[in-house]
């Protein structure tokens, strides 16, 4: 799960298994944050709170996927940064 502020900018990512409920992911998400402050408010997209997802994803291990997506978050920051 990622957490974004409105102009795109990441402020937290956290990956669990596909099993649990988004919302239960939540909490644990907003303790990974990138910055000192939480958010002051959460909005979710229109999946956030269904049952239906589909996840597909071909890393065996979960470090991959962080490392893949912390990338990703490195990569949004630049072009950001270098504006």
């Amino acid at each position: 799960m990622a957490v974004a502020d409105a102009a795109g900018f990441p402020l937290a990512l956290h990956v669990a298994s596909a099993s649990p409920h988004e919302v239960i992911l939540v909490e644990d998400t907003l303790d990974r944050t990138f910055t000192n402050e939480l958010p002051g408010r959460l909005f979710g997209d229109k999946a956030y709170d269904s049952d239906k997802r589909l996840v597909v994803t071909y890393q065996f291990h979960a470090e991959n996927f962080l490392a893949m997506a912390q990338l990703g978050c490195i990569m949004i920051l630049l072009r950001l940064i270098m504006r």
